[in-house]
């Protein structure tokens, strides 16, 4: 006789199967408790929270390991990018992947299950919000290619007279309803050359997406087994990061140092003849070049060191 799995029959197997290995969904909750005093316990300086409601049942929780506290307040830029993934266990839920970076494009992160806008309200207040570029640029595509492209210019601009440029463009499309729900972002929220704080390379939040990306498979677990998945990984890479900092002898780190000698070997090419006025304004213009280089190498620096 034939056997037809269905799909039903094969995710309530999945669900046998991650309850053997992984422990019961329902008793993970009763366990978290203890499990984040035990984090705590075991990883000094962590910020640990648990919010439940009047009859103990779990609401949220938030969890900061000791570890990425340190090295936001030594090396982290002061751009934090927070992002959302759903959960596929049995009670579903959201984790939201607050990330930053040190100046070797590393991420320190925290994760929490929590409203974004609750956490921005109560633990920033006042500080600027800023959006994905990416995720509105994907609301204008039913405007077309063009409106795409002029959104991405826009918002990538430095100097307000850019901007002005290429987000005029976008009222001269057929269909104003684009640039009108951008205005009504506000350009301070996405636009480069609006933003009132640096906000150093993060125009996206892709940082997190990668994150997101490493908790496909956790996930589906239980809630306790989730986040010893996410501590675990987070200490593997720190200690990976350990061992590759502690091995290095030069004083940048290594993805500055990457950038100092491409533009190092960029200038080789450089020939300079000081025979006339136009070659000796040349020449004045090459050495700008290289002060802003050296301005640049002295930015990440006070980076790496603040």
């Amino acid at each position: 006789m034939d056997f037809i799995l269905t799909i039903q029959a094969a995710y309530a197997g999945m669900n046998h199967a991650i309850k053997l290995i992984y422990g019961d969904l329902d008793k993970s909750f009763q366990l978290i408790r203890s499990y984040l005093h035990m984090v705590q316990h075991c990883n000094p300086d962590s910020i640990i929270d648990l919010e439940t409601d009047g009859d103990d049942v779990f609401n949220y929780c938030f969890m900061a390991l000791g570890g990425c506290i340190r090295g936001l307040l030594l090396s982290g830029r002061h751009v934090v990018v927070v992002d959302a993934t759903h959960l596929k266990g049995k009670y579903k839920g959201v984790m939201f992947v607050a990330v930053t970076k040190d100046g070797n494009e590393h991420i320190f992160l925290s994760y929490q299950h929590i409203s974004l806008k609750n956490v921005v309200e109560a633990v920033f207040p006042g500080v600027p919000h800023g959006l994905c570029t990416y995720h509105l640029q994907k609301n204008l595509v039913r405007y077309g290619a063009n409106a795409v492209a002029m959104f991405q210019r826009a918002a990538n601009s430095y100097k307000r007279e850019q901007y002005d440029l290429h987000s005029g463009q976008l009222t001269l499309l057929r269909d104003k309803g684009a640039y009108r729900k951008l205005m009504d972002l506000q350009p301070s929220r996405w636009a480069r050359s609006h933003c009132g704080v640096h906000r150093y390379k993060f125009m996206m939040s892709n940082c997190t997406e990668v994150f997101n990306g490493r908790l496909r498979w956790g996930r589906r677990l239980p809630v306790c087994t989730l986040l010893e998945f996410v501590r675990t990984l987070i200490s593997h890479w720190f200690a990976e990061m350990r061992s590759k900092a502690l091995a290095r002898t030069y004083p940048l780190t290594e993805y500055a140092a990457l950038k100092l000698d491409i533009s190092i070997e960029e200038s080789r090419i450089m020939e300079v003849n000081a025979i006339n006025a136009f070659k000796s304004q040349l020449l004045l213009v090459i050495e700008t070049m290289l002060l802003i280089f050296v301005l640049e190498v002295v930015l990440i620096m006070s980076l790496i060191l603040t």
